[in-house]
């Protein structure tokens, strides 16, 4: 398997201002990992377009819906060209739908970035609404950048990551790692509990003892972080075990944070690859952006 560090990172580009920002951290972050980047623009269905505009000729819809995409990627290159002149830059002009093309290169590369922005508490807007489709789709880490909510300060914001008992925790929260070392920022490890988790750790559903629950949840999520610190001392360090629902103390955190990260916990493709609970949760309320991590 390749270093991931050899793997491209893969950007959606549609020509909103949002895809453009987030063209531009994936710019500067590829910069700072010495990555490459490849920004991709899927083009409109040209034959949806005609049954719109039946008196149009096909050819020349064609070729417009080319030239637009080409200036889209033009604009987005030059804005990867101010910001970061050594990272190594191509460009895709696909017709396949951004979702069904980014899950077929995305074995290939080390993250899939795109930008999307929350209105009024509706849905995420992102490449057209794309943002479920592509995180379910893909089989590498997605980004989705989001501006951020926290008041402007001189502080760096902290990345937060959230681990269950799962089987991926680790992989997830040394992922959290990892983008905490290159964003030169510290990490939030964050484990928040409730009735039903309590019962990973041995707990019975009849007469609890709660504060034998806090104390060995302390306890567990210590042990777990304990085989991270040694690999990334220089990473600042804060650990919260907390009672209460996953998703909404991320949410809470997400308002003081750069970054949040968590595990995708998609099913079986055989089944139909669905986002976690929390996943889905934090894509939709997250005041920052969102690591997926599959």
């Amino acid at each position: 398997m390749p270093n991931l560090i050899e793997l491209p990172i893969y950007v959606g580009i549609d020509g909103s201002d949002t895809a453009l920002e987030a063209c531009k951290w994936a710019a500067q972050y590829a910069d700072s990992t010495s990555m490459s980047l490849i920004l991709v623009y899927a083009m409109p269905d040209a034959e949806r377009q005609l049954g719109t505009a039946a008196t149009r000729d096909e050819n020349l819809l064609s070729e417009e819906v080319h030239s637009v995409g080409r200036r889209v990627l033009a604009a987005a290159e030059s804005l990867v060209d101010a910001v970061a002149p050594s990272v190594n830059v191509e460009t895709v002009l696909t017709r396949a739908p951004i979702a069904s093309f980014l899950a077929s290169v995305s074995s290939n590369a080390s993250l899939v970035v795109v930008g999307s922005e929350a209105r009024h508490g509706l849905r995420d807007l992102v490449l057209g609404g794309e943002v479920i489709r592509i995180s379910n789709a893909v089989e590498c880490p997605v980004m989705v950048r989001r501006a951020l909510e926290a008041a402007q300060t001189d502080t760096v914001l902290p990345v937060v990551v959230g681990i269950d008992y799962s089987e991926t925790s680790r992989h997830v929260a040394t992922t959290a790692f990892e983008y905490a070392r290159a964003l030169h920022a510290p990490l939030v490890v964050t484990h928040a509990w409730q009735v039903g988790t309590a019962v990973g750790i041995g707990y019975g559903a009849c007469v609890i003892d709660w504060e034998k629950v806090r104390v060995d949840n302390e306890r567990w999520l210590r042990e777990f972080v304990e085989t991270l610190r040694e690999k990334f001392a220089d990473v600042r360090l804060t650990v919260q075990s907390v009672e209460g629902s996953p998703a909404r103390h991320l949410q809470h955190l997400s308002a003081k944070a750069q970054l949040v990260v968590v595990g995708s916990h998609k099913r079986s493709k055989i089944a139909g690859a669905v986002l976690g609970s929390v996943s889905q949760n934090m894509l939709h309320h997250s005041k920052c952006s969102v690591l997926l991590v599959h």
